[in-house]
């Protein structure tokens, strides 16, 4: 299922990335890059405007194509018109929170998807698990205790051993 995405309104939303800065805008298409190839997915970026100075009209990293508007319309208007040209709609996932973007996509028959539930799901990996989330936890003070009585040791190590004083 290709996903329409609606750049600078996900980009807006994103913690830690501005709208002002093209190294933001880098940043947001190698995340949704990375997300597609996870995936075996892809997607159209669409962004308000001409491109920043180094880029070309028409981008495309991995599975991600970005496109920028123009001076004479809009990313809004660009959107619409891929999903009305679409010749299967139904097929098509719009990323966007703008309300009025979000509700004449789904009009023309696109799915939708609000950009904080999309960045949830680029969160995740392809399983559906939190990036990180299977990093274990320091060990507490007491579970450290418990676990050098259970095993016998004195939380000292032997300076003749090959491991480091902690």
């Amino acid at each position: 299922m290709p996903y329409v995405v609606d750049g600078h309104n996900l980009l807006g939303q994103s913690p830690g990335l501005s709208l002002t800065s093209p190294g933001d805008r880098r940043e947001l298409v190698a995340r949704l890059a990375a997300f597609c190839r996870g995936r075996r997915t892809r997607m159209t970026v669409f962004f308000d405007g001409e491109p920043p100075e180094g880029w070309r009209a028409d981008l495309h990293l991995g599975g991600v194509r970005v496109l920028h508007s123009g001076g004479g319309r809009s990313a809004d208007d660009a959107i619409l018109e891929m999903i009305r040209r679409s010749r299967t709609p139904s097929d098509v996932t719009l990323v966007t929170s703008d309300r009025a973007l979000y509700e004449r996509g789904r009009h023309l028959g696109a799915k939708g998807i609000l950009g904080h539930k999309f960045r949830e799901m680029m969160s995740r990996d392809p399983r559906g698990r939190v990036h990180g989330a299977d990093k274990p936890e320091k060990p507490s003070p007491e579970e450290v205790a418990y676990f050098l009585e259970l095993f016998g040791g004195t939380g000292e190590i032997d300076p003749s051993s090959s491991r480091k004083r902690r």
